[in-house]
């Protein structure tokens, strides 16, 4: 990108993470001069992308949040396995445990507390030489917002903030205890938006609502996805039917696929065989499962994202979902999956079973490139109506692929970018 502005990237975790949020940042600064790019970030990298990032990253001092710090010291081994899987089965079970209460609690309570940056002396020194001109942070949290605060006032420089979801509506917002929580955020968000020009969203319904609350300006910024030119059959070759879901169960997605599961195992007793194939990360895997009907869905190991148009080529057609929970909703209501995109990108036809009012199921309406379905009668009438109606499928399939190349693309992603940074 020409002319591009020296970029100071913050955030809770590293790019290097291999995770949806890393995912979302490299696609970002995949075009940009590494050399006018640096990141901060404070929580270790559990799991390292083995995509190529060239980014030059420093990891903040373990004392900038001293709770945390002491939290890790403790939380290890034996006892961290314990109330993982404690906190798991209550998952599973529909009950919410006092340990995931408790460490949701402490989570909050160490967000809360003051950042310590006198630890940061080293770390202060190599953002000087870098000479920031403007900070890029997703927020989500009190501590990223904090420190992108400390280095705009430091540099009087601009913040872009940039939101994946409604964490600013729903962040802290469940319990009384946690409402000096709440009203911190709030406040440091307000003085975030004050040291912003412009800032961006996931999905345009996100972009339009946060720039009417806010009384500042904020684009849309999707997911962007390369031309993926997978060999799209419209027609079945077999009398297997493979539907893909690719991605994290977390969100009570998974409970969500039970239902999906429930309504194939009915289509399957009549005259089809269709195999829900669910591909996601190992620790996912591991705690649902055992939920499942191993006849009738298949768990896969997740594959690097730029591996993942493999997993897309054995599909015939291909679903997303968001829970119906009404909590979940109102966290869910503005956001754009980043796998919509590549789903579109594709060329396969998409079954949206989510909350009609929802971003993720208006967009994939309004593209027509899949089917949106909010309860178990539509499902199945939807899930029969693509198996049955060749042309509608083709047709689909081809919307998904124009308009990942108009509102997808790498173009047009640079073109957003740069009217945000020179705004």
């Amino acid at each position: 990108m020409k002319s591009q502005k020296r970029v100071l990237i913050i955030n809770g975790h590293s790019a290097y993470e291999n995770n949806s949020t890393s995912i979302t940042i490299k696609s970002i600064i995949s075009s940009f001069d590494s050399n006018t790019l640096l990141e901060l970030y404070y929580y270790p990298i559990n799991n390292y992308s083995d995509e190529n990032c060239v980014i030059k990253s420093i990891q903040l001092n373990s004392k900038t949040k001293w709770l945390y710090s002491l939290i890790r010291k403790v939380y290890t081994g034996k006892l961290k396995n314990e109330i993982n899987n404690k906190i798991v089965n209550s998952e599973i079970t529909n009950k919410v445990s006092n340990l995931h209460k408790v460490k949701n609690l402490l989570l909050a309570i160490n967000d809360y507390l003051p950042i310590y940056m006198k630890y940061n002396k080293k770390e202060i020194e190599l953002v000087d030489q870098f000479k920031p001109e403007i900070i890029y942070t997703l927020g989500s949290a009190i501590f990223p917002l904090e420190v992108s605060l400390f280095f705009s006032n430091k540099y009087n420089i601009p913040i872009v903030l940039h939101h994946m979801d409604n964490w600013r509506e729903t962040k802290y917002n469940d319990s009384y205890l946690l409402r000096p929580c709440r009203n911190k955020l709030i406040k440091v968000l307000n003085s975030v938006e004050s040291v912003m020009n412009c800032g961006m969203t996931i999905s345009e319904e996100m972009a339009d609502y946060y720039s009417k609350i806010s009384k500042k300006k904020y684009v849309a910024l999707m997911n962007t996805v390369p031309n993926l030119n997978i060999s799209s059959q419209n027609k079945f070759e077999n009398n297997q039917i493979n539907i893909v879901y690719a991605g994290g169960l977390h969100l009570d997605r998974w409970k969500v696929l039970l239902d999906f599961e429930n309504v194939i195992k009915k289509i399957n007793r009549e005259d089809k065989v269709i195999i829900l194939h669910i591909f996601t990360k190992e620790t996912d895997k591991e705690k649902y499962e055992k939920v499942f009907n191993k006849e009738n869905t298949k768990f896969h190991d997740f594959m690097p994202h730029n591996k993942v148009f493999k997993i897309y080529e054995m599909a015939d057609i291909l679903i997303h979902v968001e829970s119906f929970d009404a909590e979940l909703i109102k966290f869910t209501k503005y956001s754009l999956s980043t796998k919509i995109p590549e789903y579109m990108s594709a060329g396969k036809p998409i079954i949206c079973y989510a909350p009609k009012d929802i971003a993720v199921s208006k967009y994939v309406n309004k593209c027509n490139c899949g089917l949106s379905v909010s309860n178990t009668d539509e499902l199945y009438n939807g899930i029969k109506v693509l198996l049955e109606d060749d042309i509608l499928r083709k047709e689909m399939s081809k919307n998904g692929i124009r308009i990942s190349a108009e509102k997808h693309s790498e173009e047009y992603k640079d073109k957003i970018i740069k009217e945000v940074l020179d705004y």
